[in-house]
């Protein structure tokens, strides 16, 4: 899932010249009018999002009084347009609110769809990377110095105390599996469901190290504004609600639910959906953890929200102090 520019957005937050003077969506109007409501997903349709292509499928959004646009456009200022209120939601990850709170944009996490973050390090099993330590010396391949895969890579060094001057960190753009492929590099950073499932379908064994093995960062979810959440809190509790009830059902039946999302994905060829459908399969375990079986689907964990932040700041990653609780909210969930 590709992540948004917070460079990007702290530039069009300058260029807008305010902070978040919102004009929410109307609520719901009476007569059967739903209330419009635009979530910009940061990537390209995908069966990630199956539990939104469910919810929308299935009639939950509408049911619920809203009129769901799912925009999978390239809205590079998606977390500055939520802090505005010009857009009603959209899909990010904790290190990305944290450094855009403390950029002014007044947003947080209302439901984590992803309870483990997707990003894992990997090599083919003669390369002998079994641990983060076995990093040291070898080089590893990321898109750029950007994004949920260079902020996993750091993470995993971080957690596992290998200073990252002692690894190759080299940018090799959208080509991981292509790389441990060809041996252009000794591992690469992609995610556990995508890049090493290919490599694994063409007969390659590899290891793989998942982020989420060694440090707890918040992943992806839900987020909304401030001002959204304190004006219109029934809106943003008939979204969530909705699109949790999609999660349940893409979980417990994910082939059904596969049969919903190709609705949205035309692009997908037939030859590659049998990949696609493992993948969602695979995807399914990240949307779940100790922690939602105690407290439910969509819960953030306040202690992986203090893990988040003492990384980034600890890394220098998040030059300014952020209130932590500030950050999320589990009041709006069902």
């Amino acid at each position: 899932m590709r992540r948004l520019s917070l460079a990007l957005l702290a530039l069009a937050l300058l260029i807008s010249g305010c902070r978040a003077a919102a004009t929410p969506p109307s609520t719901a109007a009476t007569g059967g009018a739903r209330t419009p409501v635009r979530i910009a997903m940061g990537y390209i349709p995908d069966v990630q999002f199956a539990p939104f292509y469910v919810a929308q499928a299935r009639g939950y959004y509408q049911a619920a009084g809203l009129e769901v646009t799912i925009d999978h456009s390239d809205v590079r200022d998606a977390l500055v347009q939520v802090g505005q209120g010009r857009l009603t939601f959209a899909n990010a990850a904790g290190d990305e609110i944290l450094q855009a709170r403390a950029q002014g944009i007044p947003i947080k996490l209302v439901f984590q769809t992803f309870q483990q973050l997707p990003v894992a390090i990997f090599a083919k099993q003669s390369a002998g990377i079994k641990t983060p330590a076995d990093l040291r010396g070898k080089t590893v391949g990321v898109p750029g110095r950007f994004g949920a895969t260079y902020i996993g890579l750091l993470a995993v060094l971080y957690a596992a105390q290998v200073p990252a001057d002692q690894v190759n960190i080299v940018e090799i753009g959208f080509t991981q599996a292509a790389a441990v492929r060809e041996d252009k590099v000794d591992a690469a950073v992609g995610y556990f469901n995508n890049e090493p499932l290919l490599l694994q379908a063409e007969g390659i064994p590899v290891d793989v190290l998942p982020v989420s093995e060694y440090i707890s960062l918040v992943s992806n979810g839900i987020i909304a504004a401030d001002t959204l959440i304190e004006t219109q809190p029934d809106l943003v509790r008939r979204f969530v609600s909705a699109t949790a009830r999609g999660l349940q059902e893409t979980i417990a039946d994910p082939e059904a639910a596969f049969r919903d999302a190709l609705r949205f994905i035309p692009e997908l060829p037939a030859e590659r959906q049998a990949f696609e459908l493992n993948k969602l399969k695979q995807t399914t375990a990240l949307w779940q953890s100790a922690v939602t079986q105690q407290h439910g689907l969509g819960y953030s964990d306040p202690a992986a929200w203090e893990t988040t932040y003492r990384f980034l700041r600890e890394s220098g990653l998040l030059q300014a102090q952020v209130e932590v609780t500030s950050a999320f909210t589990n009041d709006l969930r069902p």
